[in-house]
């Protein structure tokens, strides 16, 4: 999380890692389950509105919230950042990180 002062590992991608930085340096928005589903569920919005409205959310928050688990899992101590399955898991996570900020934030429910 942030105003840890540990160094973060450095990741196969240069550029995503600064990147990354960035987004985990971000606050994700407080969001209960019952709260999603009480959203998803609201009759006052059409469904594709609902569809819309969720998928913009996501896009905003998973990129923040994966590169969150990024930092930390990069932060482990004893050297188990540098483990080959944790490094797989976070070049994964960057991977998909880069691929939703590089997606247009959905503008329709289609």
């Amino acid at each position: 999380p942030v105003g840890r002062s540990r160094p973060r590992m450095a990741l196969a991608v240069p550029l995503c890692e600064s990147m990354i930085g960035a987004l985990a340096s971000k606050r994700a928005t407080p969001m209960s389950l019952r709260a999603l589903f009480e959203f998803a569920t609201d009759r006052r919005l059409s469904h594709g509105a609902r569809k819309t409205a969720m998928a913009q959310f996501l896009h905003r928050e998973l990129p923040i919230r994966m590169a969150q688990r990024i930092d930390e899992l990069s932060q482990l101590p004893f050297g188990l950042s540098e483990t080959a399955d944790v490094r797989w898991i976070t070049e994964t996570y960057s991977g998909h990180v880069e691929r939703l900020v590089s997606t247009a934030k959905p503008t329709t429910s289609d």
